[in-house]
């Protein structure tokens, strides 16, 4: 992963300049995104499991941009005695910055919120429960490589706190059911395609 890294500085310091990127400049524009990532849930089990999104943001101008995204994630628990798959499917928005640190790399920090639905299910056993889930907090940070006038690609962190009403299987078997509004936290680790217009 360092080495494709270090390999996409190399080629893009001997790239020759261009007539200049859609994302430098300075007007309204909008970019689509589509998005990969590894995804590690925090809640009264923790799973990893893999994460995707799409996505549209308004640029104002090369610095500012308000998007809105489509995520879909899933994550399954390590532990063999309790096998369950956890997914998760939200809306969420974010208002971004964009760094300019040269002619083909701008780092960039988001804030946002997330809403959405979580599914529990048992893998060797029924559905257990459905809960609606709230990102309170979202923290983006990653790097967009210029690849061409038209083309971003580059890595991405973001880390949210949250929390859900979903109901694992000690709190069904559980009489009467506890308060079940735990923290639902998320880690992601992945990389970003942006096309911008």
């Amino acid at each position: 992963m360092t080495g494709a890294g270090l390999l996409m500085l190399a080629v893009l310091s001997t790239a020759p300049e261009n007539d200049g990127s859609a994302f430098d400049e300075d007007r309204f524009g909008i970019e689509l995104s589509g998005q990969a990532t590894v995804t590690r849930t925090g809640w009264t089990f923790g799973g990893s499991g893999p994460g995707f999104a799409a996505g549209l943001r308004l640029r104002f101008g090369p610095n500012l941009g308000i998007g809105v995204a489509v995520e879909s994630s899933a994550g399954g628990s390590a532990d063999p005695d309790r096998p369950w798959t956890i997914h998760r499917q939200q809306i969420a928005f974010d208002v971004q910055w964009r760094f300019d640190t040269g002619p083909h790399i701008r780092p960039w920090v988001s804030l946002g919120m997330a809403f959405g639905k979580v599914d529990l299910d048992e893998d060797d056993g029924p559905h257990v429960s459905s809960a609606h889930a709230v990102d309170w907090v979202r923290l983006g940070l990653g790097v967009d490589f210029l690849i061409g006038r038209n083309l971003a690609l580059g890595p991405l962190v973001r880390g949210s706190l949250g929390r859900t009403g979903l109901a694992s299987p000690e709190d069904i078997a559980t009489t009467p059911p506890p308060d079940t509004h735990r923290a639902l936290n998320t880690f992601e680790l992945g990389v970003r395609t942006l096309v911008g217009f």
